[in-house]
């Protein structure tokens, strides 16, 4: 596991292709980069990951959806391999010790491996180079989506 870089190893100016991240899979969600969301975070997993990210620094993780959001402790097959790298960028602990975060989208990512499931999954996450070039049809396409 030597080998494995952390998230905490991680300083600000990654390079963020092809490294070990956190993974947090969202229930019914989907965050996109640049996107701005609060995350209510609730599974004893998920409360473990976030209680592990490092007090100063940027806060990485990988954020992917679940298929099914009724499963309450999901496998690798229950996620989508394709997701956002996202910053946390703060937590707050709510009165039922559950906690909420707010985390930034910033790029689309790929996770090519799934591993350590237990306390919470790690991954080897690639990321996916945005095409900047768009186009009349694209740019109707993003001003209808927002």
């Amino acid at each position: 596991m030597d080998d494995i870089k952390s998230v905490k190893d991680q300083d600000d100016t990654a390079d963020h292709s092809a490294k070990v991240y956190s993974i947090l899979p969202l229930r019914n969600t989907v965050l996109f980069p640049q996107q701005i969301i609060p995350i209510y975070i609730g599974r004893e997993e998920s409360l473990q990951l976030i209680s592990d990210l490092p007090n100063t620094g940027k806060k990485y993780i990988a954020v992917v959806a679940q298929k099914d959001g009724s499963v309450e402790h999901p496998k690798s097959t229950d996620l989508y391999t394709y997701g956002t790298l996202a910053v946390v960028l703060k937590v707050f602990d709510m009165p039922d010790k559950s906690k909420s975060a707010i985390v930034q989208g910033l790029e689309r990512i790929k996770v090519d491996k799934f591993m350590l499931p237990k306390p919470y999954f790690k991954g080897i996450i690639t990321t996916i180079e945005s095409n900047k070039q768009t186009g009349i049809k694209e740019e109707a396409m993003s001003s209808n989506l927002k």
